[in-house]
């Protein structure tokens, strides 16, 4: 019941946000200003104040969205060039990374993930509210649709409680002309 900082080096001169914890692990996003410009993406040991690197992307025009920390387990979405977006799902313990499949171009983004190591995300197509579904990836596979938001409508800012049997997907729903936001849950079995 007090506040506390993180571990030195996670706060910086550059901006750091889109944080959630999980066990002893911070997962965050940095963005780099001035003659380098860049994104990363961060995984911090509370106890030891080590680091790791998930993902990072140079210059302006690469993409990086923390998701989630959720056990072993964490997310992230990443664009190098601002056109393709893909979710990557990554194992604290094995420090393995897996790209969620995305064979038919789709912008993968919104990731979370539950403490098995299943990832919910939206996929949708390049405009906002275009074709927007929320999909699920357990560990091993398959891909497979959760549900539907109607046209114009997407989401962002989700947030996986997970509670036996289901898990509860928050997020933030926006209407694309216009800019309204509202928080929704969606159960999942």
């Amino acid at each position: 019941r007090r506040a506390s900082g993180p571990p030195a080096g996670v706060n910086t001169p550059n901006v750091e946000d889109e944080p959630t914890v999980s066990g002893g692990w911070l997962l965050y996003h940095r963005t780099e200003q001035g003659s380098k410009p860049g994104q990363q993406v961060l995984l911090t040991n509370l106890s030891t104040g080590a680091t790791r690197t998930l993902a990072s992307v140079p210059g302006r025009l690469g993409f990086l969205e923390a998701g989630q920390v959720n056990g072993d387990w964490a997310v992230w979405t990443q664009s190098v060039n601002g056109t393709r977006f893909n979710v990557w799902r990554y194992q604290i313990s094995t420090r393995t990374t897996v790209l969620v499949p995305n064979p038919v171009n789709k912008v993968h983004s919104a990731a979370t993930v539950n403490p098995n190591g299943t990832v919910y995300f939206e996929q949708s197509g390049a405009a906002c509210g275009s074709g927007v579904t929320v999909e699920d990836y357990p560990v091993g596979g398959p891909v497979a649709a959760l549900g539907t938001l109607p046209a114009g409508i997407d989401l962002f800012h989700p947030f996986l409680y997970e509670h036996s049997p289901t898990d509860d997907y928050l997020f933030a729903r926006v209407h694309c002309t216009g800019g309204a936001t509202d928080v929704y849950k969606a159960p999942f079995a």
